[in-house]
């Protein structure tokens, strides 16, 4: 596969293997790249009322809803807060996941504080 690409790019082998080489990430980079899903279950936990009230502008309901993640994601917030929300807001299956965490039962887009705790004491994000 390298050598047609190489050839469809008119790369030499060198030029190929260095770029393959910079867009792989070490594990250290990954991991600083953007948190793992508990990591960001435990930013949202001790940043709750922020989250909470994010979308909705000052009305905490203790409740996070898609609209308030994607509102941290894109917001003006501290990056670690906006990365943690971009990890559920990007990712359907996981905010769902987040979402049924305590009770089970289908998604209802109201992530409570007992779904973010039952979702880091299950230490999955599968």
């Amino acid at each position: 596969m390298r050598k047609s690409i190489r050839v469809k790019l008119g790369l030499s082998a060198g030029t190929l293997m260095a770029l393959s080489s910079a867009i792989v990430a070490t594990p250290a980079q990954a991991a600083t790249a953007a948190p793992n899903c508990i990591d960001a279950a435990a930013t949202i936990r001790d940043n709750f009322g922020v989250y909470d009230v994010a979308a909705h502008h000052n009305s905490p309901d203790q409740r996070i809803s898609h609209n308030d993640m994607v509102a941290v994601a894109g917001g003006n917030y501290a990056a670690n807060l906006r990365d943690a929300a971009g990890v559920f807001s990007n990712n359907q299956r996981l905010f769902d996941a987040l979402d049924t965490a305590a009770k089970g039962g289908g998604p209802d887009n109201r992530i409570s504080p007992e779904d973010v705790a039952a979702f880091i004491a299950r230490g999955t994000c599968g």
